[in-house]
């Protein structure tokens, strides 16, 4: 078992305290401007520093929040110019902002940690595991593709078993 750093979690709290900053700057920054200009998209940014915080459930737990603002700020903005274009501004960045924040928060949870390890989703809920990869290479000429595939399944499930379960 690996010794953990007495300063990972200072850390950690300083990364979330540095997401915090920004998400209250980009919410007041959306809640100033009018309702056509939309700065979710920095909202990405503290999904992002989910990469250095060990708890894999951050990036996830902050793209549900980062949603939720996302959402209030467009209710509370002030109008500015034409209600049709802030509201069809609004409809068009929301589903890319969403895109970002989940897709950055997967991304994170699918990188390595320090140890080498990956996060990885089993039975909803978000777990340490080595992983590897398995790859075969084999002439079709020669092999049939659906025995190639049982090859290398069989091999990925003796690494399982040998290794106490693997993935």
């Amino acid at each position: 078992m690996p010794i953990e750093s007495p300063t990972a979690p200072w850390k950690d709290r300083r990364l979330i305290a540095a997401g915090a900053v920004v998400t209250v700057v980009t919410f007041a920054l959306d809640l100033r401007l009018p309702l056509g200009v939309n700065v979710s998209a920095l909202y990405a940014s503290v999904v992002l520093l989910g990469l250095f915080i060990k708890d894999p459930r951050f990036p996830v737990r902050s793209s549900v929040a980062l949603t939720v603002l996302t959402v209030v700020g467009a209710w509370l903005s002030p109008p500015g110019g034409p209600l049709f274009y802030g509201l069809l501004n609004r409809a068009i960045t929301l589903p890319d902002t969403l895109v970002y924040e989940y897709v950055t928060a997967i991304l994170d949870l699918a990188v390595p940690a320090a140890d080498g390890n990956l996060r990885v989703l089993r039975a909803g809920e978000i777990v340490v595991r080595r992983m590897g990869n398995v790859s075969v290479t084999f002439d079709h000429r020669v092999v049939d593709g659906v025995t190639a595939a049982a090859f290398c399944l069989d091999v990925i499930a003796r690494l399982q078993s040998a290794g106490g379960g693997g993935a």
